[in-house]
């Protein structure tokens, strides 16, 4: 009762600093509209919350968390502060792809205002110090569920995107132990959610049928994800591509690369000490050391899992990544 009674109050003080702080912010929103956004994208457990938290420490920025994920809808929006029904208006399923020559009104509308700072709610705002966010001048939009319309996107709007894939058995390891893909255990059957733009699927279907584990399950989530910025002929260019064990090993070289393609400035000196920061959504495992990190993958899958996640994945047309702990640089890096 006594935690219950403290959640209650933790949420009362963040709906009255909403109030307070957010509202304002959203009605002097034409303010912002010339402030700087950037944009991280990667697959769920792919490290983003690492890169997005040292990238708002570096510039000051505000995060805005997730919004494309499907949030709980609620029956009363107004007047409630964690109400967010313009995700699910917009008609975009999970993962949603978006052919890069399509005009889709409802997702422009969508990304307009979530670009523009239009949408105000704590889904997406509340991991700031919410007093800061009005006099904020760079917000940082980080997305798990993204990759398939980064193409789409960056011909539209300019935010600034970073791009970062990690290894499938790292990815896919993680979730293992992680509770929000248990339902994944007993459930492989391959969920084909997008209503519209649903032709991405056909070239993948005859491998996606196949499915028969929770590894292949996985390995065809982060693959479906991944293939489409990778394998783009913008990659690299129109947004900054990273990968995750390249990060580990070199964070300096890797935070240099977006802070000279997007002119970004902050102290280098600064660099050690954020990019060893915790992350602040649960960590999946114990490993401290970067070498750790980058082979903790093989302490926590079977041979067997290694061998079905690689093979599933390449069955799908990835050829970036095999056992080898590092991808092979030269198919997802131009510089």
């Amino acid at each position: 009762m006594k935690n219950k009674n403290n959640q209650m109050v933790t949420k009362f003080k963040e709906v009255l600093k909403f109030y307070y702080y957010l509202k304002p912010f959203g009605y002097n929103r034409l303010q912002h509209n010339s402030s700087l956004n950037l944009s991280v994208f990667a697959s769920p457990r792919g490290g983003s919350t690492w890169l997005a938290e040292s990238l708002k420490s570096l510039t000051d920025a505000t995060l805005v968390w997730e919004p494309l994920f499907g949030y709980k809808q609620y029956k009363i929006n107004v007047f409630n502060p964690f109400a967010y029904p313009e995700r699910s208006r917009s008609g975009m399923g999970w993962h949603q792809y978006i052919p890069e020559d399509t005009q889709w009104k409802e997702a422009e509308e969508f990304f307009d205002a979530l670009f523009s700072k239009e949408i105000i709610n704590l889904k997406l705002y509340r991991f700031n110090e919410l007093v800061k966010i009005p006099n904020s001048s760079t917000f940082i939009f980080k997305f798990c569920f993204g990759n398939n319309v980064l193409p789409w996107l960056v011909d539209r709007y300019d935010i600034k995107p970073t791009l970062l894939v990690r290894h499938p058995c790292s990815v896919i390891a993680s979730q293992l132990n992680y509770g929000a893909w248990e339902w994944h255990k007993t459930n492989f059957k391959y969920n084909y959610n997008m209503k519209r733009h649903a032709e991405f699927y056909e070239p993948y279907r005859e491998v996606l049928d196949s499915i028969s584990c929770v590894e292949e399950r996985l390995a065809a989530e982060w693959a479906m994800t991944v293939l489409t910025p990778v394998k783009n002929k913008k990659n690299d260019e129109k947004w900054v591509t990273i990968a995750y064990e390249d990060l580990l090993l070199h964070p300096e070289k890797c935070l240099t690369k977006i802070k000279t393609r997007y002119q970004l400035n902050w102290d280098n000196k600064e660099l050690d000490k954020i990019i060893q920061k915790q992350s602040f959504t649960k960590s999946s495992f114990q490993e401290t050391s970067s070498e750790s990190k980058l082979n903790s993958w093989q302490n926590h899958l079977t041979p067997k899992q290694i061998d079905t996640i690689i093979n599933f994945t390449q069955r799908l047309g990835v050829d970036f990544y095999s056992t080898n702990l590092e991808p092979d640089y030269t198919k997802i890096y131009k510089s």
